[in-house]
């Protein structure tokens, strides 16, 4: 499910997350959750790899964090 923030921050503060989760989830939750992640792949569709925008990404993050305006040109 978190595919599409692959290489991006998001990616790597979310997975920080679900593992502090999973160490507070009793034995049995973790075995059914292990068991559940290897038969169940979540996929979004249409896929789009967010990891080759992963600078953008950065300095985005950065300025909302600072509290700093972007300006964003978007063309098709």
């Amino acid at each position: 499910m978190m595919k599409v923030f692959k290489d991006t921050v998001y990616y790597d503060n979310l997975e920080s997350l679900f593992n502090k989760i999973k160490t507070t989830l009793p034995k049995e939750s973790l075995n059914l959750l292990d068991q559940t992640e290897q038969v169940l792949h979540l996929g979004i569709k249409p896929y789009k790899d967010y990891g080759r925008f992963k600078e953008i990404i950065n300095r985005v993050n950065e300025a909302a964090i600072n509290k700093k305006s972007v300006e964003i040109v978007y063309s098709s």
